[in-house]
């Protein structure tokens, strides 16, 4: 079966079935284009869930953001890796965050939570899964959900109203409290629950009153 990044891709969005390599290799060209296009169409795709004011497409963040899912899921199949060789895959962002960045590599960095969830089930001090909360904490709109360090964690300051009511959205679905302390936004979730926080929040105002 085809393993490249491109059917990688294919296989998530398609029916959320994945196939990685057995051993590492670079990511050619060919497939990185192949992988771009595939993304930009998830973006057009994934627009119409979110809130209007949508960033613009950075191809550079998104093609980042596949190849990093792509390695954690290779990392969690392939138990014999040294933790260098993580750090070496595994590497950060190179360029500046934007809101562009942010939305683009969050097409494929969104999964984060699940593959920890795995690798953590797997082998809780892994080296694999020290990196990926370190992600965590440089992506928190793809980490809600995951318990980072508010001292470490990157703030929050998307100036893009479409990101921050889509972030604030999943702090909710994700009863997520330590988003809203680590980014101050108890405004903003509690202008979304309005009336409704019993029903979409339970236990959100007791806990919020022993704070």
């Amino acid at each position: 079966m085809n393993a490249s990044l491109s059917s990688f891709l294919l296989g998530l969005f398609e029916n959320g079935e994945v196939t990685v390599k057995k051993e590492l290799s670079e990511f050619s060209e060919t497939e990185k284009q192949e992988s771009v296009s595939i993304l930009k169409n998830i973006y057009e795709q994934s627009k119409s869930e979110m809130p209007s004011g949508v960033p613009e497409f950075d191809a550079d963040a998104a093609l980042w953001g596949s190849m990093i899912l792509y390695r954690c899921i290779q990392f969690v199949m392939i138990r014999n890796l040294e933790a260098e060789e993580i750090e070496k895959r595994i590497t950060d962002f190179k360029s500046e965050s934007t809101p562009s960045s942010v939305y683009s590599a969050d097409l494929c960095l969104r999964y984060l939570p699940d593959v920890l969830r795995f690798a953590v089930s797997l082998a809780p001090d892994d080296p694999l899964v020290v990196r990926i909360k370190q992600l965590a904490e440089q992506w928190p709109f793809s980490s809600v959900g995951i318990k980072t360090n508010p001292e470490t964690e990157s703030s929050v300051s998307f100036d893009n109203r479409s990101l921050m009511k889509s972030y604030v959205d999943r702090i909710i679905d994700k009863k997520d409290l330590s988003k809203i302390n680590n980014n101050n936004l108890k405004e903003e979730v509690e202008a979304v629950l309005g009336n409704y926080s019993k029903e979409l929040w339970p236990g959100y105002l007791e806990t919020k009153t022993t704070q």
